[in-house]
């Protein structure tokens, strides 16, 4: 009883970490990983005995994620190498680092039930939104609200108080097919994510949010009537609890009907209206990377070459592949590209079983199989319009869900 209330302490704590990347704006860069790497060290300490565990750690491994890792650290290297440049090779550590923080990740996925790691996302949800409204009721610095009137707080800003929402959606989503008695609680969940998506008025979000709720109707519709009674409970706990939080939002310090974009008065989403204007600075930004990463092959120019003039100050390039061909070449590239494909690997195997058995008759790990592997490649896409980054506060997510899709998928119990 003990070990298991430690583990789901460090699942809350892993997502907690991703969830509020932004804390080492507090704790300093530094501190950051160092809590990282404290949890990492807890982890290996509760999950006894290690040697055991250490045959876990090579045998039934993702190989495929750590191809990926290797191929983007070669890339690292041999950019840093050949260009000159320390700060390259500095990247390739921070990315070996993050690889060792998957394998513990791994390590305690395989401890836990699945339920446990969306209970944990689950307090991480209801973390993030009492933590807005403090933040939102103590004022600045810790309340934070850009020119555009995207809103977050100084422990998850705008552009990453979403990610918690949208990336860790589709395991709500499949809890909901896995355990159907807690319809309540997954509205309420689903609530939540479209209120913290729609403060932080991220168009990346709202795109990957809608995809999975029409993904979610289309396994609803293969379910029959179970599957469309199950939607309309939770859709309508949503609707209710999205609305109840918009009151609450409403009478917030520093909601007033003079701000035009205040959720609880606007005729439509922020990240809407962002999406209908376009991002011309973006694109240029994209083509003078594009012709950047050209003229830097094969092995690349080293970190931050991709980045241009927009806006009267340097700005990297908000693709993560692309920027990846340019810093570290060929190399870099099919690393990144690795990870898609890691991804998206584990549902071949999830596709056979549905074909054999049905999708009536898969069973809870199965669902939560499919969870992590969407929001796994829901990842892959958020690196399609945002730069590249080193930081475990991008990688977390990804070490949590691409071993959530290994293990529920790849292996058996």
């Amino acid at each position: 009883m003990l070990k298991s209330t430690c583990l789901f302490g460090l699942i809350v704590l892993a997502c907690f970490l991703s969830g509020f990347g932004d804390l080492r704006n507090l704790i300093t860069p530094l501190g950051y990983w160092l809590a990282w790497l404290g949890w990492a060290l807890t982890v290996v300490t509760v999950i006894r005995p290690w040697l055991q565990q250490y045959s876990q750690f090579l045998s039934p491994f993702p190989r495929l994620v750590y191809l990926s890792f290797f191929i983007l650290i070669a890339g690292m290297l041999l950019a840093g190498l050949s260009a000159s440049q320390p700060t390259a090779l500095y990247q390739a550590l921070k990315v070996a680092v993050i690889a060792g923080l998957m394998g513990v990740t791994l390590l305690l996925i395989r401890q836990v039930r699945p339920e446990a790691v969306v209970d944990a996302i689950a307090v991480l949800l209801v973390a993030v939104l009492l933590s807005f409204w403090l933040s939102k009721g103590l004022g600045v610095p810790w309340w934070v609200r850009l020119g555009d009137g995207r809103e977050g707080m100084e422990i998850a800003q705008p552009g990453v108080m979403w990610k918690p929402a949208v990336l860790f959606l589709p395991l709500v989503l499949a809890d909901v097919l896995a355990r159907p008695s807690l319809w309540w609680r997954h509205g309420c969940l689903i609530g939540i994510s479209a209120y913290l998506l729609i403060v932080d008025g991220s168009r990346t979000g709202l795109l990957l949010f809608a995809g999975m709720i029409f993904v979610m109707a289309f396994l609803s519709l293969m379910l029959h009537w179970r599957g469309i009674s199950l939607s309309l409970k939770w859709l309508l706990i949503a609707a209710l609890s999205f609305g109840g939080i918009n009151g609450v939002h409403s009478l917030l310090p520093g909601a007033s009907p003079d701000v035009p974009n205040e959720i609880a008065i606007a005729p439509e989403p922020l990240a809407l209206q962002r999406l209908q204007e376009g991002d011309a600075s973006r694109l240029s930004l994209l083509k003078e990377g594009w012709r950047q990463s050209v003229d830097c092959l094969p092995a690349g120019c080293g970190f931050g070459s991709t980045a241009a003039v927009s806006h009267g100050i340097i700005m990297p390039v908000h693709n993560a592949y692309l920027a990846a061909l340019g810093d570290f070449g060929l190399l870099g590239m099919i690393g990144m590209l690795g990870f898609v494909l890691a991804a998206a690997w584990p549902l071949c195997p999830w596709l056979r079983r549905a074909r054999q058995v049905g999708f009536g008759a898969l069973d809870a790990r199965s669902w939560y199989g499919l969870g992590a592997c969407a929001g796994a490649l829901a990842w892959c896409a958020t690196l399609m319009l945002h730069t590249f980054s080193s930081e475990m506060s991008e990688w977390g997510y990804a070490c949590l869900l691409l071993a959530m899709a290994w293990v529920y998928c790849l292996e058996q119990r």
